[in-house]
Parts: structure tokens; sequence; C-alpha cells
């Protein structure tokens, strides 16, 4: 003992102090590395959690996008036709072949787009078949008939069109 109340210890005693805390401060140290790790994977996960969301939101937006477009191109056909069977006139049919090859094109990334949705690609595919059974069933007889006005009028009594339209 020293005069002011401090106390030295001797080197037995600094050894067996030292024993004492060490393991709590290796204690320490591991729980503290486990916690950061701990961390750290919460962080990675949640980053990967936000990105697959960030996925989903984009192909999400991809397949609305291309239904949108598809339902405009298909009325863009319905639309060309009903025009050339009211005026007789081919110029009105311009939007009925544009839109005819790119409709197919837009209905076929639907479907594969949908590939991990299944009830999103059955849709898909009745949305496909139904705007087969409207070409072969309608458009395309009104068009093979050409533009006589015998034709025409046939084509405007029947209701067939709008019906098979309809069920698109």
């Amino acid at each position: 003992n020293t005069d002011d109340g401090n106390t030295i210890l001797s080197s037995s005693d600094a050894t067996t102090h030292l024993e004492l805390i060490l393991p709590r401060l290796r204690r320490a140290f591991w729980i503290g590395a486990g916690a950061l790790i701990a961390v750290g994977l919460t962080f990675a996960f949640l980053f990967w959690l936000n990105s697959r969301t960030n996925e989903y939101v984009q192909k999400s937006q991809v397949v609305g996008r291309l239904s949108r477009e598809s339902r405009t191109l298909t009325l863009d056909r319905e639309s060309a036709i009903r025009g050339y069977l009211l005026t007789g006139q081919q110029i009105s049919l311009a939007p009925e072949f544009a839109a005819r090859d790119r409709l197919k094109v837009k209905l076929d990334s639907l479907i594969i787009l949908s590939g991990d949705n299944p009830s999103q690609q059955d849709r898909a595919r009745a949305i496909r078949a139904a705007v087969s059974r409207w070409d072969r069933g309608w458009a395309e007889p009104v068009l093979a008939a050409g533009s006589t006005t015998v034709a025409r009028q046939a084509a405007q009594q029947d209701l067939a069109g709008k019906e098979l339209f309809d069920s698109i």
C-alpha cells in the first residue's frame, strides 16, 4: 500500500486480474463480431429482397403495358374493319394491317412473360385464342369478301363479328 490510499498490484495480482478480464473481453469481442455479422447479413437479405421486389414490380409493369398495347391493337383492328365496311375504302384497313403482325408478337410476348404465373399465362392464351377465333370467324371472311356492296351489307348485318370480338 502507498500513503495516498492507492493500491499497487504485485505481478501475481496483475496476472490474476488479467486472467479474470481476458475471457470477458474475448466473449465481448465474439458477441460484438457475431452482432456485426448478423447486422451485415440482415442488410444483405434486405437488399436482396428489395431487388427481387423491384424486379417483380418492373415485370408487372411490362406485362401490364403489353396487355394495354394488345388491347389497343385489337381495338384498332376491329375499328379499321368496321370503318372499311362503312366506307368501302381500302385506306380504312391501314390500321388493321399495321396492327395484325404487331398484335401477334405482343400476345406471344405476353404469354412468355407470364410463364411464371400459370393463371396469367392461361388468361393470355385465352386472349390469343379469342383473337384467333375472331380472325377466322369474322375478320378474314369479311376481308376475303372484298368491297362488294352485297358482301359489305351482309357483314354489317352479321353480329357474329361483334359477339366474337366481345369475347376477347
